[in-house]
């Protein structure tokens, strides 16, 4: 079912790669005498790299996981990446679908950490707003732009501070905008 973790079993490694989020993550090494330090890359990996582009390996990929959205945004900011088009429409799609509406989990709050605790947060809740994923965490969460410079400025107060999570200020600015239930 689309979201859910994937049942694990022994396989080839090229099966076992195919099972990856992106191509970047897909390379091997061989370990085996007469082989060593060989390069395989079933799935395009140095191509993409060198263009520095995100991609997926199958249409379905982030139906199947949409924390893999969460994780391309943060790759985007870490390594300087950009998704690769037609990945970006593939996580487009998956989010106007409505399926992960508010499905939060703790997958994907533990990524939305990781993309918080980034230099570039601001650039990173931007990109997420962007591709429709903050209805991840819940399905009222608008990102508007005037949020940019009050999460900018709190975002520069906790780390001048040297606040321990400093992805929590930024977290709380966007969380407030989050319309009441009841």
């Amino acid at each position: 079912q689309p979201g859910a973790l994937p049942t694990v079993a022994f396989s080839t490694l090229k099966q076992d790669l195919a099972r990856r989020d992106f191509s970047l993550n897909c390379l091997a090494m061989r370990i085996d005498p007469g082989h060593v330090g060989e390069l395989l890359d079933f799935f395009g990996a140095r191509g993409d790299m060198a263009r520095k582009e995100l991609r997926v390996l199958h249409n379905l990929s982030f139906v199947e996981d949409p924390t893999r959205i969460l994780r391309a945004v943060r790759f985007e900011l870490q390594l300087g990446f950009k998704m690769a088009p037609e990945t970006e429409d593939l996580a487009r799609w998956a989010m106007a679908t409505g399926t992960f509406d508010g499905r939060g989990g703790e997958r994907n709050k533990a990524e939305l950490v990781r993309v918080l605790e980034q230099p570039q947060a601001l650039r990173g809740l931007e990109r997420l707003a962007d591709l429709g994923a903050l209805r991840l965490l819940d399905p009222g969460l608008r990102w508007e732009p005037s949020l940019a410079a009050e999460v900018e400025r709190v975002w520069t107060q906790a780390c001048a501070l040297d606040v321990p999570k400093r992805w929590l200020p930024p977290l709380m600015v966007l969380l407030a905008r989050v319309p009441d239930v009841g």
